[in-house]
């Protein structure tokens, strides 16, 4: 939260990644949909992004925190969000990683 605080969103980090313990990254759930996915900021001020809900998340991956910060920048690198590469190689990149996470500041919206 201080990040936010100190940068400017555009550099603000999307991720952030303590090896061996967890990352904190950001999630949006769209209004009126149940399933969240990672969400990385637009940099460029004139992306539109869409109604959602931004939700700032720890999660505790252990030793596969790098696992999830390398599927996260290349989905985004090769298709630009990381949810819609959903094929047999994303579940062999995440395998491990927990599917739970902490909440910074309240919970999801229902």
């Amino acid at each position: 939260m201080e990040l936010n605080e100190k940068y400017e969103m555009a550099h603000r980090p999307d991720i952030i990644v303590v090896l061996d313990v967890g990352v904190i990254n950001y999630t949006a759930q769209f209004v009126g949909a149940r399933n969240m996915g990672d969400f990385a900021v637009a940099a460029d001020d004139e992306f539109i992004i869409p109604p959602c809900y931004v939700h700032l998340v720890a999660r505790e991956d252990g030793a596969f925190s790098l696992n999830r910060l390398f599927t996260h920048l290349l989905s985004h690198l090769a298709r630009g969000s990381p949810d819609s590469c959903q094929g047999p190689q994303m579940k062999i990149n995440i395998s491990g990683v927990v599917r739970a996470w902490s909440f910074f500041g309240g919970s999801p919206s229902q």
